[in-house]
């Protein structure tokens, strides 16, 4: 029933209202400006960037930054999460990651 109610919820598509501050209002329509995008369209980028960051953690690797003019110059990028596994292999994974993580905190 809970699977039903929540395949019914995503064929829909979900309605979103999220409070920002001043701040990140203004880097939300910073970002929207330089790239040409409508808010719908910077939220589908950053899932994707999140969904492809998560599978690469998830994964055992990094996401890094490597510079167009200088390929030397890498930067990786590093969010400050824990990973919540599903499976078992993942849970190993995550189990290593977070303890990394939070020795480095």
């Amino acid at each position: 029933m809970a699977n039903e109610n929540m395949n019914k919820a995503h064929a829909q598509g979900r309605r979103c209202t999220i409070d920002l501050t001043p701040a990140a209002a203004q880097e939300l329509d910073r970002i929207c400006s330089t790239f040409n995008l409508k808010i719908s369209e910077l939220f589908r980028y950053s899932l994707l960037l999140m969904r492809i960051y998560h599978d690469a953690v998830l994964g055992g690797k990094q996401m890094r930054l490597v510079s167009r003019t200088d390929p030397n110059e890498i930067q990786v990028v590093e969010l400050p999460l824990f990973a919540v596994p599903s499976s078992s292999v993942e849970r190993a994974i995550a189990e290593e990651i977070n303890v990394e993580r939070t020795e480095r905190v």
